[in-house]
């Protein structure tokens, strides 16, 4: 990855239609080599900068949504158990309840307590979310 930079000097700085030295040859080599060597250098320190910032990125974004992702899948997970649990209790409980309130009777009961929980565990989350 070489940049051919020519060094071109002026036609006074040799005189007006001197053939150019060896010396004019070797200056302009030694300045073409410096000027490739400090692009190498700049394309060492881009490369080394994107590298850190990838493991910059990687350290304090990414691991951090893979927890937050696996926790979430979790709690989804965990939810979702509750759920059907809920459901065996509430069908047992109206299946136990309907003997003595009748079937209306048992849905209403069960159908006020499940909504007053719903409501009790918004509040209850509503007001930890605000501190």
């Amino acid at each position: 990855m070489g940049i051919n930079l020519k060094v071109a000097r002026p036609r006074e700085a040799h005189g007006m239609g001197e053939d150019v030295t060896r010396s004019d040859v070797r200056d302009q080599d030694r300045i073409g080599a410096i000027i490739e060597a400090i692009a190498d250098l700049l394309q060492s320190a881009s490369e080394w900068v994107r590298q850190e910032a990838e493991a910059i990125v990687r350290e304090k974004l990414v691991a951090p949504l893979q927890r937050l992702g696996l926790t979430i899948a979790s709690a989804l997970a965990a939810a979702l158990l509750a759920a059907v649990g809920a459901i065996f209790v509430a069908v047992a409980a109206f299946l136990y309840l309907a003997q003595w309130l009748t079937y209306p009777g048992a849905l209403l009961l069960i159908g006020a307590l499940l909504l007053v929980g719903a409501v009790a565990l918004s509040v209850l989350k509503v007001r930890s979310m605000q501190r």
